[in-house]
């Protein structure tokens, strides 16, 4: 996890309420979100004070939507930006 962290240069991470103790071990300077995941996600409850999404963002198909890491062939894993076009 520390090599995830330091790796993605991560400026908030998004942790789970189990996980939260690990990841603040390892980034107590970090800006952590911890989110309930044993409820089902709501926009309204995670985000209280923001307004309905009720437009697009736009954005574009290759753009980032998602850092996932590979087992790679170096010995340490790789990070694989996936995007949103399908």
């Amino acid at each position: 996890m520390a090599y995830f962290l330091k790796d993605t240069g991560a400026k908030v991470i998004v942790v789970g309420k189990k996980e939260e103790g690990v990841v603040r071990t390892l980034d107590a300077k970090g800006r952590i979100l911890c989110v309930d995941t044993e409820s089902p996600f709501s926009e309204e409850k995670l985000f209280p004070s923001s307004l309905p999404w009720t437009t697009s963002l736009g954005g574009n198909l290759h753009d980032p939507a998602l850092l996932i890491y590979t087992s790679g062939t170096t010995g340490q894993p790789k990070g694989a930006v996936l995007t949103s076009r399908i």
